[in-house]
C-alpha cells in the first residue's frame, strides 16, 4: 500500500515532514508529523543505510544542506544527519554512479550553477560533495542512461539559463573506496580525510561495515588504500 511523505517549507509545519499512511481504499491515516531540521524544498525516498527499510532524504535550500532521517519499517522516522551541499540546493535524485551498489545523492543547487554528487558508502554515510557546472540556477535534476552505456547520467533544468537543460555524462570508473576525496588518485590526503572521518565518529570510516569505528576498520582502510585503484 503506498504511503505519502511530504516536505514542508512553510507555517504551520516548516521545518519538518508530514508522513501520510496508506489505507488502502483511496484514503489515509491522519498525518505525522518529523523534523527535518529545516525547511524542506524537495524529498526523496531511498534505503540509504540498507537495512530494508525507507528512509527519506529533504534538500534545504536556506541552510545548503540536505537531512538524513532513517526510517523504522512502521512508518515512522528520525533525524539522523546533515549532509553539506553547495548554495541553495533544490532537487534530488538517486542513483549509483560507481556501480558499488551503495545509493548516491545527485543535488541540483539554485545558487552555484552547479550540481553535486554524494557518494555513498557504508549504508547511511556519504563522501564530501563532487562539484559539478550546471545551469544556471538549477531547479530540477534527473537520472538516466542517457548515452546507452549502463551508467547512470545527470540532466539538469534551469530556471534562466539558455539553454535550460545540461545533459552531464557519467566518466566514474569501478569504485576506489580508499579515495575518499574522489579525485581519482590515492594519496596521503586520503588519510587525512579518513582519519578526521574516524575521529569525528563518521560512517564512511567503518570499512568492515559492522557499524562499529574500530582498529580492524583502519586496517580495512589500509588494506584497500594500499590495493590502489582499479
Amino acid at each position: 500500500i503506498a504511503d505519502i511523505a511530504v516536505a514542508n517549507i512553510a507555517a504551520p509545519g516548516s521545518g519538518t515532514v508530514s508522513v501520510l499512511l496508506g489505507i488502502g481504499n483511496g484514503t489515509f491515516e491522519p498525518r505525522n508529523a518529523y523534523n527535518s531540521s529545516g525547511l524542506g524544498y524537495d524529498i526523496i525516498a531511498v534505503d540509504v543505510d540498507e537495512d530494508g527499510h525507507l528512509d527519506l532524504l529533504t534538500a534545504h535550500r536556506e541552510t545548503d544542506n540536505l537531512s538524513v532521517l532513517l526510517g523504522d519499517g512502521l512508518g515512522g522516522f528520525s533525524f539522523y544527519r546533515h549532509v553539506r551541499t553547495q548554495s541553495d540546493p533544490m532537487s534530488l535524485a538517486i542513483a549509483d554512479f560507481n556501480g558499488d551498489s551503495d545509493p548516491d545523492i545527485v543535488v541540483a543547487n539554485s545558487g552555484s550553477l552547479s550540481v553535486s554528487v554524494l557518494i555513498g558508502s557504508n549504508g547511511s554515510a556519504f563522501g564530501p560533495a563532487l562539484n559539478f557546472s550546471a545551469t544556471q540556477q538549477s531547479y530540477g535534476v534527473a537520472i538516466g542512461d542517457l548515452d546507452g552505456d549502463g551508467d547512470d547520467d545527470v540532466v539538469t533544468a534551469g530556471l534562466l539559463a539558455d539553454p535550460p537543460i545540461r545533459v552531464l555524462l557519467n566518466q566514474c570508473n569501478q569504485p576506489c573506496r580508499a579515495d575518499l576525496k574522489q579525485d581519482g588518485i590515492l594519496d596521503v590526503f586520503d588519510v587525512f580525510v579518513y582519519l578526521d572521518a574516524f575521529n569525528d565518529g563518521n560512517p564512511i570510516a567503518d570499512f568492515t561495515g559492522d557499524g562499529t569505528l574500530d582498529i580492524f576498520d583502519v586496517f580495512a582502510f589500509l588494506d584497500s588504500f594500499n590495493a590502489g585503484c582499479p
